[in-house]
């Protein structure tokens, strides 16, 4: 488990960061949305390690991350201002949580993708 939770922050442009992410993401109803946005609830998670991008055409796992990179970019370009938390379990240690910043999601990202590089051209 590597989940990447978003929060926003209520501001006058909730109903804009609503809509930008129904676009991304339609599971969640626009009035969920805002009520989770008024109570600074997490509005978002995304797991970094998800598979479901095997089933669609010409993804992969690097791809997926980066295009929940470049949505959350578009967030806050847009004004949004976001409290990113990372969940992750540590063999032995149990759950850590660890706030990011937008260079520390890069880093992750970065860091899978030359882990499952490494994996890939080196299987034994």
């Amino acid at each position: 488990m590597h989940l990447v939770k978003v929060k926003i922050e209520k501001d006058d442009n909730t109903i804009k960061y609503i809509k930008m992410i129904r676009e991304y993401d339609s599971s969640v109803s626009i009035g969920e949305l805002k009520k989770r946005i008024d109570a600074n609830d997490t509005v978002i998670v995304f797991d970094l390690h998800n598979r479901d991008w095997i089933d669609m055409e010409d993804m992969t796992e690097y791809k997926m991350q980066r295009a929940f990179y470049d949505f959350i970019q578009k967030l806050i370009q847009n004004g949004a201002k976001v409290q990113l938390t990372y969940e992750y379990e540590v063999s032995g240690y149990g759950l850590r949580t660890e706030h990011l910043d937008m260079e520390s999601l890069d880093r992750v990202i970065k860091y899978n993708k030359e882990l499952w590089d490494d994996i890939e051209n080196n299987p034994d």
